[in-house]
């Protein structure tokens, strides 16, 4: 139940979906960050293994913990369980909302009329 409709409200694109089930999913954008960072353009494959294993690993245990905070107010994940879990890191927390607003503007970009039938 909580899974479901912790992804009912963002928007997935199905070329993610599909890359997840076919196990590339973080492998290309984990090469692509890297690289970024001063690695070789083709990294060893145990170390994209490696970081791959960790960054799901990561993302899996606060899964669990939001769901455990969701739990608490007997209700669905909602983004704000998320917030919750990092509001004592100050780095990661901007982050969030930055990349948050960002979304929202974004969205509000695509859609104008959304934002002006809420509004009203």
């Amino acid at each position: 139940m909580a899974g479901r409709n912790a992804h009912s409200s963002s928007s997935i694109p199905p070329q993610a979906v599909a890359a997840s089930k076919q196990g590339k999913g973080l492998r290309n954008d984990l090469v692509k960050m890297v690289y970024g960072y001063g690695d070789e353009k083709q990294p060893m494959q145990e170390s994209v293994d490696l970081l791959d294993d960790l960054v799901k690993e990561y993302l899996e245990e606060m899964c669990r913990q939001a769901c455990e905070v969701a739990r608490l107010g007997r209700r669905d994940v909602q983004t704000s369980d998320f917030i919750f879990l990092i509001r004592k890191d100050g780095r990661r927390y901007k982050r969030m909302k930055d990349l948050l607003e960002a979304d929202e503007e974004l969205r509000d970009a695509r859609d104008p009329k959304v934002k002006k039938m809420t509004e009203t």
